[in-house]
């Protein structure tokens, strides 16, 4: 895509600074440089903010014109997406679609072979020649996602904090009423504890980390726990743990991005008979090798598929 434009643009410039007649002005081309520099895709009035931060004599409306001009040259493509507005890219020719956030307006591109087999099956069974397919999913991003959990969690902390008064002995119950309330002890609800009590941050990190009892990590849908008593142990229940870690991409204590997992340890579960064993949501499963581990995952993508069908139905 950054070749592609930078070859036009030199094909551009090689026509004695123009485009199809027109002038290739410093305004014109600091307009495109900026474009490209949004990774393609940006508004009309993002687009005149950052390139009034460089040249003051800029208009809006002098971005509304030119960008006219380049989708008339064939220079960029006007997007509407959804209820956001439109957008504006650099034109290329690989088909692409478009992830759009409804927080903050960010748009990703991605590519999915889904939608060429689609186009294929309208053509050749209904006939119709499409010149253009235009798709979008419409959502929030990650750090959008984040933001939003992250207010919630401030002010689920407060509404906890108002039970207590504000001395340090109460740490610990605090602690303990927040992880029952949002399932894990978040940043921001600790900043939250530490400003309440008046002691520094450090400190209520400090008590989080040392108990076993609190974890920082949030829970995900399904819990694995892995045996690591003395029978387990015998029986190779490190290896097991490993197996979980590598099929999971997580350490010990982690989630998985999707939380979809979190994995973690037990000293003893009481199953000695069955080592190694491996605790899934609550149910003991005996005789966990790294083999097993790989059919307990199949077994969630295969409920997760039938949950799925179940939804488009």
């Amino acid at each position: 895509m950054l070749l592609s434009w930078v070859l036009r643009m030199r094909n551009i410039r090689n026509r004695a600074d123009t485009i199809s007649g027109h002038p290739l002005t410093a305004q014109r081309q600091l307009l495109l440089r900026r474009m490209r520099d949004a990774d393609g895709h940006i508004d009309a009035k993002e687009l005149y903010r950052r390139a009034s931060s460089a040249e003051e004599s800029i208009s809006l409306a002098t971005v509304y014109r030119n960008l006219r001009l380049f989708r008339e040259l064939g220079l960029v493509e006007e997007r509407r997406l959804g209820q956001l507005g439109h957008y504006y890219e650099i034109r290329h020719p690989a088909e692409h679609q478009h992830f759009v956030c409804r927080d903050c307006g960010r748009v990703i591109e991605f590519q999915n072979p889904l939608i060429g087999e689609l186009v294929g099956k309208v053509q050749h069974e209904q006939g119709f020649q499409v010149t253009r397919a235009e798709f979008y999913l419409e959502g929030r991003c990650r750090q959008c996602q984040d933001k939003r959990e992250q207010a919630r969690n401030r002010q689920d902390t407060r509404q906890i904090l108002k039970r207590f008064g504000r001395k340090r002995g109460n740490l610990i119950p605090i602690l303990q009423k927040v992880q029952a309330r949002l399932g894990y002890l978040p940043r921001e609800a600790m900043r939250e504890i530490a400003a309440f009590l008046a002691i520094p941050d450090i400190d209520v990190y400090g008590v989080a980390t040392f108990y076993n009892q609190f974890r920082l990590n949030p829970p995900g849908r399904h819990s694995i726990r892995v045996c690591l008593g003395t029978a387990c142990h015998m029986k190779r229940g490190y290896i097991t743990l490993d197996a979980w870690k590598r099929r999971l991409g997580i350490n010990r204590g982690e989630t998985t991005p999707d939380r979809e997992f979190d994995l973690d340890t037990v000293a003893c579960v009481g199953c000695c008979t069955m080592a190694p064993v491996t605790v899934v949501d609550d149910e003991p499963e005996g005789k966990v090798e790294p083999t097993k581990v790989d059919g307990i995952l199949l077994a969630f993508d295969r409920e997760r598929e039938a949950e799925r069908q179940k939804e488009e139905r």
